[in-house]
């Protein structure tokens, strides 16, 4: 299933390692980082450290060095963490915004 929450951080991993060995991104390239992070996305392990094989293939396929893999898995932490926050909080919020329309029905039931 794609999963929107992976997408960021391999988009991310893309232009953090070709910074981090000084090789540019041809437009190309970049075609090639978008159409590979909705497949690998999709195909990512729902597991602890399984974006760590994708962040390999992404790499691999733009011909970048596998030094930064490591610092990836660092930057995903906080990335990971992040996002689960975040979720938390949107959950939350579609949570008492249900409830306060549902509230609203039933006052609006009650004085018809």
């Amino acid at each position: 299933m794609f999963s929107p929450s992976t997408v960021f951080p391999l988009v991310v991993a893309a232009f953090y390692s070709s910074e981090f060995s000084g090789t540019a991104i041809s437009p190309f390239q970049l075609l090639i980082v978008y159409i590979l992070v909705v497949q690998l996305s999709i195909a990512s392990p729902k597991v602890p450290g399984g974006i760590m094989a994708t962040f390999t293939i992404l790499l691999n396929q733009l011909g970048l060095p596998l030094d930064a893999v490591g610092m990836l898995m660092v930057a995903n932490v906080f990335c990971v963490n992040i996002d689960a926050a975040l979720g938390m909080v949107i959950r939350n919020l579609d949570l008492l915004d249900l409830a306060y329309q549902t509230a609203g029905q039933d006052q609006q039931q009650k004085r018809q």
